[in-house]
């Protein structure tokens, strides 16, 4: 007698495996598209040894072809591209942790500046993403906000490590999501905070085996939080309700609420 179930998790699996490559292969498009521009552009520097000028020769002849405008033009991504990753984002959980993943390792590389069209086309999915940060649920006492704390993590990471140049000036993705109506939610930002002091608190207590100075832990968690919040387009009065939470909670004192006021 089959085990239905067992076969539903295997086909469950199976498919998500599928939509991945497919996934994947759109992303690699993304990301030699980005860094093909840029070496197109003489952004990317390469080393080159004299000792080994004929290997090297021979290198820079194979990248040449590599990123030949016929060859970027062939993999260019298109927007239907764009629009099966933010399907697949819309449907499982599991594509926005791909994704995410995907875009933190090309992060590692170095390559944070990108032509404006790819940067575009990650704000598209990054907007999409946005409307699965939170669910709403039902409670005795009314609607609870329940949070996905890692992804906002990688969120508010990521949106502020990538950029395109616009005359000069650098424009990094969380510019252009201030459409993103959850990230302009006080509460989110302050359950968000809680969560990561909480964490931290927990983390720094493990590895001392004593108990961890939560004012001193609150101020280093939430500093980058403060000085990034504006690039939401988080007006003042916001994070100045955000920071005063904290100052009341943790009784800071003058000193300690300037440290934190001074990095926005």
């Amino acid at each position: 007698m089959y085990n239905f179930c067992y076969v539903n998790k295997k086909n469950y699996i199976i498919d998500v495996q599928k939509e991945i490559i497919n996934m994947d292969e759109k992303i690699d498009k993304l990301f030699f598209f980005a860094k093909s521009k840029r070496k197109k552009s003489g952004n990317i520097v390469n080393n080159i040894n004299d000792k080994n000028s004929s290997v090297n020769s021979n290198s820079r002849n194979e990248n040449k072809d590599l990123i030949s405008e016929e060859n970027i033009v062939k993999n260019e991504p298109t927007d239907s591209d764009i629009e099966y990753i933010c399907k697949l984002i819309n449907s499982k959980r599991e594509y926005i942790d791909h994704f995410l993943l995907r875009l933190n390792n090309f992060r590692t590389l170095g390559s944070l500046s990108m032509p404006e069209k790819i940067f575009n086309y990650i704000v598209q999915v990054f907007r999409e993403i946005g409307k699965h940060l939170i669910k709403e649920k039902q409670t005795d006492s009314g609607k609870e906000m329940i949070i996905d704390y890692e992804t906002t993590k990688y969120i508010f990471i990521l949106s502020q490590t990538f950029y395109y140049m616009n005359n000069g000036k650098k424009v990094y993705i969380q510019h252009s999501l201030s459409n993103v109506e959850i990230l302009h939610n006080t509460e989110f930002w302050i359950k968000i905070l809680e969560n990561n002091i909480k964490e931290e608190i927990a983390r720094t207590s493990r590895i001392s085996g004593k108990k961890s100075n939560e004012k001193e832990i609150c101020i280093m968690q939430i500093m980058p939080y403060i000085s990034g919040l504006g690039g939401f387009s988080l007006d003042k009065e916001k994070i100045n309700e955000i920071s005063n939470f904290f100052f009341n909670k943790y009784q800071f004192n003058d000193e300690e609420k300037k440290i934190i006021l001074n990095s926005f």
